[in-house]
């Protein structure tokens, strides 16, 4: 385990914020876990794409546990343990090269293992939620390790267990995966649907193609700093969408369990925000859910951008935003 004291957490976020925290500690044997004086205002780190920091931290721990083992196998499954430190995307690398297959369209999202469970990550028709069978995690009240099954995680659109009534109670150590070895793909997203219309999948063919098109949308934080995607997709009744088109005919939206869902993108674009800057951050012109730090930014002026983001799309289309970033 490493300590320092008065640390800089420019290089452990990817908005690129230079922020501070009294003590830090970095996690590579859960082991020492019990050495950590955890408090109230510990943040747990992972790999630090989905949070703003506003100030300075008391105490930041960051998970850096490596590992990828398989479990167990049969003819149809292969169970798979991955490590909290472990990169998400090494992992779904990991997947496609031995040809287990619902790990693939989660490819390119940044950060680890740990915090997938977390924000229930997801991408392209696949959450994260859809491959887990358990979750393993200290419980830092009781000092004692403890496994949770995917039926207990209370999984949701971005949310999980771990950020409702474990939150900040528990620190994710590895998360088991449950993935099938026979080809199952699923390419109900628009853009996948539409590539692969006049040719066969497979695994690799459909990485490669969701890489492609993260690569031609979403900046390269280690270039520009960002947090991926700073809002939630906007879900709404059906009373509420019947108002919208009338006014938006030509509104995107799709049915799902939790209501019918807009892609926030559109609502941000259609504002005449895409690519709006302010100060030294901006809207990004490839796509309207990223916001960018253009050097040097404040998150204080983050934050006055993304107000004057939801005051517009609330006034034209009476919709609050929601944030999917953490903001700490």
């Amino acid at each position: 385990m490493i300590k320092k004291t008065d640390y800089n957490l420019l290089h452990l976020n990817t908005f690129g914020i230079e922020e501070y925290c009294d003590e830090f500690y970095e996690l590579t044997d859960v082991c020492e876990i019990t050495e950590i004086p955890f408090s109230a205002d510990t943040l747990i780190l992972g790999g630090g794409s989905n949070l703003l920091l506003t100030g300075r931290l008391k105490q930041v721990v960051k998970i850096n546990n490596k590992g990828v083992e398989i479990i167990d196998e049969n003819t149809e499954i292969v169970r798979i343990k991955a490590y909290a430190g472990e990169i998400l995307d090494d992992f779904v690398d990991f997947c496609v090269s031995n040809n287990f297959y619902g790990a693939e369209n989660l490819s390119l999202i940044p950060g680890t293992i740990g915090a997938a469970p977390i924000q229930n990550i997801g991408a392209y028709g696949v959450e994260v939620k859809d491959i887990i069978e358990s979750v393993e995690y200290f419980d830092i009240t009781e000092k004692s390790i403890k496994k949770i099954h995917r039926n207990e995680c209370a999984f949701d659109y971005r949310n999980s267990i771990f950020k409702g009534t474990l939150k900040r109670k528990a620190v994710v150590l590895s998360v088991n995966f449950i993935l099938s070895k026979k080809p199952e793909f699923n390419l109900t997203y628009g853009g996948l649907q539409q590539h692969f219309s006049d040719k066969k999948p497979d695994l690799k063919s459909v990485r490669s193609t969701i890489i492609k098109v993260r690569n031609s949308k979403l900046p390269d934080y280690k270039q520009i700093g960002n947090c991926g995607s700073f809002y939630k997709n906007a879900i709404v009744n059906q009373e509420k969408l019947d108002n919208l088109l009338k006014k938006h005919n030509n509104i995107p939206f799709f049915k799902t369990t939790e209501g019918n869902k807009i892609p926030t993108a559109w609502l941000i674009e259609t504002a005449g925000l895409k690519g709006y800057r302010h100060k030294n951050v901006g809207v990004y012109d490839k796509h309207s859910l990223i916001l960018v730090n253009y050097g040097k930014a404040k998150s204080s002026e983050i934050i006055e951008l993304s107000e004057i983001i939801e005051n517009k799309v609330l006034d034209l289309f009476g919709i609050k935003l929601e944030k999917e970033v953490n903001i700490i």
